[in-house]
């Protein structure tokens, strides 16, 4: 019949599946989720709606797998339950899955680190052009985004915010900022340009790193004295009757002055760069007019060379101020990154904004390697043969006076690549003075969770010392986990295990401290690294209620999130066996008041009229989920029976009763509002807070609802309103059940309460007057009647001595 029932549930949900229907999605992410599961996983595809129904739910796979199933699912239990899950055309909980999910959620966030990571630069790609690169530009667009996927992931970003924006310069600038100048010509085509903008064009097209490799081969050559001889001096500096190469003369006269050049433009809006041109420019004419061309070839041969300058410094002014603006942009995140790293090495804003202009600097020489000036070149027109002769002695030492004076002024003060770090130094130290203070106040909030700096010696890395797992939590979660937590490992056991005791009350768990032996590593002088012992403190949470001791596992699990805690759940031997034989009493108890009679374990018994053990008639009284709690229906059973009980004290922690005890009289004394007990637990607790514990074990069957108010059906008259007994410590030793004596008509005994005394039972009829089993009971119990304890008049031994 199981079977049966097993196949057509399957059966069922089998055919849910055609019927899911995920909810509207966002476009985006609908077409991300396609993208993945085509490149990654196909056989998947069948799970698409259930992944969906995982992004909306925040990934709670067991609310979807239920969705999925149509309610099949809810309605299963057992092993029906697990098979109709593996029904399913996939696994919900499948590694798959959780990587498709994580995926889609990164993509969609614009985690582009974490989707590379996942699934390579391949899918990744994918994903960005098919998704996030608008149409309109897919066709250079796509090119872009895979080789900065390639290449410096960490930009997709922002090249996908250029790209959405149809910013084709900013674009470029930041190519060309990023990479080699060269890329930006490779990847973006003439047709993509604005009209306009053929300066930016030439930054990547011009190929401006060539143009710096010519300049610095004709410095190294000259600085170098590659050349050797006077005739290769003579040819090297003026050529011979026939002009030197144009390149070479470019190379030896007008390309030391592009840092200069560059500049003006750069500081002064090239104010005076026609000027500088003009001064390059005459000697130029002067040397080609004397070497064999006409006064007007040599004006158009320097004219065609002002030109080319012109033209390369305003790009290299260009192709720096964008390469400002990008590393301006990086000062934000280096700011953050630098604030965190560092915390607590008292670290000032103008050290910190000196060092990034520093690598700010350092990185400009790198992309715009100036040529440096070359006084040596100056020098070697003394080794021309004509500076032997007197005739030209003079005129010849005026030459080498400027060209002295030229090299000074070539390179410019401040320099242009200290020009272009300026502005991001100034942002960074902004932002970095900002970062700082948001660490010092993230650090304040961490103390306040049990976090100390830390720093052993002045040269020592410091570090935040955690003495409790919450603050270590909280530490490693912050900043992405790159602040230096440590964790003060007894500290934080000690605060732990008190923090779960003061959870689940002291009542029932106490905290019991011992030493264990445990293996370790040690070094020694000679053997090195050895296997030894080590004495290590451990916490003991001891309950003696079987549910607190799997509150505080559950509170252990969820608390200590370092391994290797030491402390832990047990139960209290002492108090877990007098709650086992108060538990059988509390059973017994509702088993008399049901009407059983006898015991069904005693030797030779049988049900029957001919044995003594017939079971209970009615279901009137039951216990709740603490076994000690009973509650009925109808309390004249209590009269009818001859039972006296005591009546349940508030339980707000759960803590359960200390013996058995009736919960019906407290309810009837409290005011409506109040009898609604809060906090009773149906079964274990998910995501909840950790002031609510998990519940108790039900060890007796619980009662199908509130019970009515106590005697609203009982006769008037016989039964008197019973008065609450004063609170009692715990009892120190295993309390017998309550002497069950024969009924009597209920006209005659009313129900009775007293307080508890360990090893007595009351008197029936007789109040105040209790009858002790052992001696130890009567010496309790004459204890408690000296001390004044109220309700307890006489004492009885088993011999039945009085004591007024």
């Amino acid at each position: 019949m199981r079977s049966l029932r097993l196949h057509s549930l399957l059966l069922a949900l089998v055919l849910g599946f055609g019927s899911f229907q995920a909810s509207a999605i966002d476009k985006t992410v609908d077409s991300i989720l396609d993208i993945v599961i085509q490149e990654l996983s196909p056989e998947l595809a069948p799970a698409k709606p259930f992944i969906v129904c995982l992004i909306e739910k925040n990934g709670d796979v067991e609310a979807c797998t239920k969705s999925f199933g149509g309610g099949y699912l809810d309605q299963a239990k057992g092993e029906a339950k697990d098979e109709a899950k593996k029904a399913l055309p996939f696994d919900p909980n499948s590694q798959e899955v959780k990587l498709v999910l994580a995926i889609v959620n990164a993509a969609k966030d614009g985690k582009w680190d974490v989707v590379i990571a996942k699934v390579g630069p391949y899918v990744a790609r994918a994903i960005v052009c098919a998704v996030f690169v608008p149409p309109g530009v897919k066709s250079f667009g796509c090119p872009v985004i895979g080789y900065v996927i390639e290449h410096k992931a960490n930009l997709v970003g922002q090249v996908l915010a250029k790209l959405k924006s149809n910013d084709v310069i900013g674009l470029v600038k930041l190519l060309v900022a990023e990479f080699d100048p060269s890329i930006a010509c490779e990847l973006i085509p003439d047709s993509a340009l604005p009209a306009g903008t053929s300066v930016l064009k030439d930054i990547g097209c011009s190929v401006i790193g060539e143009i710096f490799a010519g300049a610095k081969k004709i410095a190294d050559e000259v600085a170098g004295a590659v050349v050797k001889g006077a005739d290769a001096v003579e040819n090297l500096l003026f050529g011979d009757d026939s002009h030197m190469p144009y390149e070479k003369y470019y190379g030896l006269y007008w390309q030391p002055w592009y840092h200069y050049g560059t500049s003006l433009c750069l500081g002064k809006n090239c104010e005076g760069l026609g000027n500088l041109n003009a001064s390059i420019g005459g000697p130029c004419v002067s040397y080609f007019d004397s070497h064999n061309q006409y006064k007007s070839t040599a004006e158009k041969t320097c004219g065609d060379m002002r030109n080319k300058f012109d033209k390369e410094v305003k790009s290299f002014k260009t192709a720096m101020e964008a390469a400002s603006d990008v590393y301006k942009q990086g000062a934000v995140s280096t700011a953050n990154i630098w604030a965190v790293s560092d915390w607590g090495k008292g670290m000032s804003v103008a050290w910190k904004k000196k060092e990034f202009f520093a690598q700010c600097e350092k990185t400009m020489k790198f992309k715009f390697p100036f040529p440096a000036p070359v006084p040596g070149r100056c020098e070697l027109i003394k080794k021309s043969p004509i500076y032997k002769n007197p005739a030209y002695k003079g005129m010849l030492d005026q030459q080498i006076a400027k060209c002295q004076s030229d090299a000074a002024k070539q390179v410019p003060s401040p320099t242009a690549w200290a020009y272009v770090c300026q502005g991001p130094a100034d942002k960074f130290a902004t932002e970095y003075a900002a970062a700082k203070q948001a660490v010092e106040d993230s650090v304040k909030k961490l103390e306040a969770l049990g976090c100390k700096k830390e720093q052993k010696t002045v040269s020592a890395e410091p570090k935040l010392a955690c003495s409790t797992y919450e603050g270590f939590d909280a530490c490693k979660n912050a900043y992405g986990g790159k602040l230096p937590c440590s964790l003060v490992k007894n500290k934080a056991d000690t605060a732990l295990a008190e923090q779960i005791l003061k959870q689940l009350g002291t009542k029932r768990c106490k905290i019991e401290d011992e030493i264990k032996t445990v293996p370790c590593l040690k070094k020694d002088v000679t053997m090195g690294v050895t296997m030894g012992s080590c004495q290590q403190p451990e916490k003991n949470i001891v309950c003696s209620r079987p549910w607190k001791i799997d509150q505080c596992k559950t509170l252990l699990d969820k608390l200590a999130s370092a391994p290797g805690t030491a402390v832990w759940c047990k139960g209290d031997p002492t108090g877990l066996a007098l709650f086992a034989v108060q538990s059988k009493q509390a059973a017994d108890i509702v088993f008399k008041l049901n009407g059983g009679v006898g015991s069904k374990a005693a030797p030779g018994t049988t049900q029957g009229q001919a044995g003594t053990w017939k079971p209970g008639t009615s279901s009137n009284c039951k216990t709740i989920w603490d076994p000690l709690s009973i509650t009925c229906g109808k309390l004249d059973v209590l009269a009818t029976y001859q039972v006296s009980l005591p009546q349940c004290t508030p339980d707000p922690n759960k803590d359960g009763a200390d013996a058995p005890c009736l919960l019906e009289m407290l309810k009837a004394s409290l005011p409506p509002d109040a009898q609604k007990i809060k906090g009773v637990f149906q079964g274990p607790l998910k995501g909840s807070s950790p002031e609510v514990l998990a519940p108790p074990p039900v060890l007796v069957s619980p009662p199908a609802g509130l019970p009515p108010p106590p005697m609203q059906n009982a006769p008037a008259g016989p039964a008197q309103p019973m008065a609450a007994p004063p609170a009692l410590a715990p009892p120190p030793a295993l309390v017998p059940p309550p002497t069950l004596v024969p009924a009597q008509a209920p006209a005659q005994i009313a129900p009775m309460v007293g307080p508890q005394v360990p090893g007595c039972s009351p008197l029936a009829g007789q109040a105040g007057q209790y009858a002790c089993a052992t001696r130890e009971a009567y010496a309790g119990c004459e204890r408690l009647r000296a001390s004044g304890a109220a309700g307890i008049r006489q004492c009885q031994s088993t011999g039945g001595r009085m004591r007024p």
